[in-house]
């Protein structure tokens, strides 16, 4: 569904960000045509929104930034894959 998403609270630089897991999913699917065709722009898309993601997955994140933060778009899309089948659609 594409619900309106509700205003964005101030950010607060010391607050963790809340998991999002709308938003999450939404980077991952982003995400996954740049790992597939070796789009190294993966890497900006991951970093630019590394907050949700590690606040969404948890620990699930890490070998994903680790993959991506090496360059390894194959593996990185294989544990992305991984994520996006574990978890539930909303």
């Amino acid at each position: 569904g594409n619900r309106e998403a509700a205003p964005e609270p101030t950010p607060d630089a010391s607050a963790a960000l809340a998991p999002d897991p709308d938003r999450a999913m939404a980077v991952l699917k982003q995400l996954e045509p740049l790992l597939a065709s070796d789009d190294t722009r993966a890497g900006d898309l991951f970093v630019a929104n590394r907050p949700l993601l590690l606040a969404t997955l948890g620990a699930e994140a890490t070998p994903l930034e680790r993959q991506v933060a090496a360059f390894d778009y194959p593996g990185a899309l294989a544990t992305l894959r991984a994520i996006i089948r574990k978890t539930p659609e909303t």
